[in-house]
């Protein structure tokens, strides 16, 4: 075996698995970074830029089993032969968000590089929001809980980005303890809610940022 092959044992034969994962943030050039990788002739693509697999899993409530990850993530990755070594991997920006995600992924893949690519937090906002208004999909995220599901409708009704601003601003202000707020994909207790600690996703989403 080539010693940068991590082998697991699938379909009668063994075959390496995925090298790296680019986690986040997202519109800080993680599609740009896997094209870049992928121009080097070891690197191959997963099926999707994007798998979005461990993002199923934001709860603690929630966990992947082995079939889980044999079964809907693996198979989306070339087989790479552990005499014949490529380096394959993904990027989706969310996992950032996913506090469970980095135990989940090193659980099944302990020697995985995971990348990260950041930026000031306010243009990285505008221009996340900019893209979700030309989607007509801002209220959608700006409703969206960890413990309910994306709305289908389209809407133009977005407010406008510094009223975003304003409004994560008057909360942090008001909730003291950036520990206090939460927000789109965060686990949240009655009391944070009660207490109106929720900030929005466009300026507020990842605890990065509020810190």
């Amino acid at each position: 075996f080539d010693p940068r092959c991590v082998p697991v044992f699938a379909d009668h034969k063994y075959s390496c698995l995925p090298h790296f994962i680019i986690g986040g943030v997202p519109k800080a050039g993680t599609t740009s970074l896997y094209k870049y990788l992928l121009e080097h002739p070891d690197v191959l693509p997963a099926a999707d830029k994007e798998l979005t697999f461990w993002g199923n899993f934001f709860s603690p409530k929630r966990r992947p089993s082995r079939d889980d990850v044999m079964g809907d993530y693996l198979p989306k990755f070339p087989k790479i032969s552990p005499s014949d070594f490529k380096v394959t991997g993904e990027a989706t920006p969310g996992y950032l968000y996913c506090l469970t995600c980095p135990t989940y992924i090193l659980k099944y893949m302990p020697k995985v590089r995971l990348i990260f690519t950041l930026r000031d937090p306010v243009p990285r906002a505008y221009s996340e929001y900019l893209n979700k208004a030309a989607d007509r999909t801002v209220v959608r995220y700006l409703n969206k809980r960890i413990d309910n599901k994306m709305e289908k409708d389209l809407s133009d009704a977005a407010p406008p980005f510094s009223a975003l601003v304003a409004d994560v601003a008057k909360t942090m202000a008001s909730c003291g303890s950036p520990n206090r707020t939460f927000s789109m994909m965060d686990e949240y207790s009655d009391e944070m809610e009660e207490a109106g600690c929720y900030v929005n996703p466009f300026v507020g989403e990842g605890r990065y940022v509020r810190y």
